[in-house]
Formats: structure tokens, C-alpha cells, sequence
């Protein structure tokens, strides 16, 4: 019986911390809010160790599945998708109104259809486009440097595009 509910624990172990990425950006969201810009990037940071972590609990214990593939794409496109795209569209992208909404709408599409691409493909250890993780970890670290030092928003638009390109581009990247 304990072994068991301990194989069940470990079973589940990738998926917790898949959710646990998840929460890191719903949490993040509702920081963002609440004007806590600082913190909510912070967070996603934090769901990026997640992130990464999941899938190589999941392959160490070989429990890999199209379900935790499937959960691994709905989390991320969340804490690294919409979440760095809430937080920079209420800091600092406030000043562009409705422009900021057409680029946070641009950088969470364009990371879903990377995230789609490669849920429909064959995975070689070489990312076609820019993976989401790392553009939204990387706004995410931006946002962090422009609450620090003040940098104009336009920094963020520039980046925001740029990472929306190179998501959905056909640049080969190979994973380290």
C-alpha cells in the first residue's frame, strides 16, 4: 500500500512541477494587477526553474506522455505567454494604450503558435524558433531592468516584436 501511494507520488512528480509552473504565472497575473511589477517577473522567473525541471524529472524517471506534453504547453503559454505580456502591457507598455494591447496580443500569438509547431512535430534536440520559456523569461528579465533603471517603453516594443518574430521564425537552435 505505502509502495504504492510513494509510486503514485513519484509517478506525478513532473506534472506537480508542471503545475507548479503554472502557478508561478497565475500568481504573476494577479501581481501584475495589483502593480506589483517587480515581483510578478520575479515569478515567472521562478516558473522557468519549474519549467525546467519537469521535463528532466520526466525523462530521468522515463514518464514521458502526450498528456504532460500537452499540460508542459498549456502552462508555459501562460507563465511565459500571457503572463510576461500582462505585466509588461500594465508597466511598461501603459504608455502606448491600445498599440501596447496589439503587442502584448502579437507576443502571446506568436508564442502559441510556437508552442503548437512544436507539439506537432518530432523533437531532435534542435528548437525550431525561439522557444516561449526563454523569450517570455527573458521579458520577464527585461521589465525586471526597465522597473530598475527607468528605460524607455519603447525598449519593450522593440523587444516584444523581436521576440515574436524569432518565436515563430525557422531559426535552428540547438537545446544545451
Amino acid at each position: 500500500m505505502i509502495r504504492n501511494s510513494a509510486n503514485v507520488l513519484i509517478n506525478n512528480l513532473p506534472n506537480f512541477l508542471t503545475f507548479c509552473n503554472l502557478t508561478m504565472g497565475v500568481i504573476a497575473i494577479i501581481l501584475a494587477t495589483h502593480e506589483y511589477f517587480l515581483a510578478a517577473s520575479l515569478f515567472i522567473l521562478l516558473g522557468a526553474v519549474f519549467d525546467r525541471y519537469d521535463g528532466v524529472v520526466a525523462r530521468k524517471l522515463n514518464i514521458n506522455s502526450e498528456m504532460g506534453k500537452e499540460m508542459d504547453s498549456l502552462a508555459d503559454i501562460i507563465t511565459f505567454g500571457l503572463a510576461p505580456s500582462i505585466v509588461a502591457l500594465l508597466f511598461p507598455l501603459s504608455a502606448f494604450k491600445y498599440v501596447g494591447y496589439v503587442i502584448a496580443i502579437i507576443f502571446i500569438t506568436c508564442g502559441w503558435y510556437r508552442l503548437s509547431r512544436f507539439n506537432s512535430s518530432d523533437f531532435d534536440n534542435v528548437f525550431t524558433g525561439l522557444p516561449i520559456t526563454i523569450a517570455g523569461s527573458l521579458l520577464a528579465i527585461s521589465v525586471i531592468f526597465q522597473f530598475q533603471f527607468n528605460v524607455y517603453p519603447y525598449f519593450t516594443v522593440l523587444i516584444m516584436l523581436l521576440f515574436s518574430y524569432l518565436m515563430i521564425s525557422r531559426h535552428k537552435i540547438k537545446k544545451m
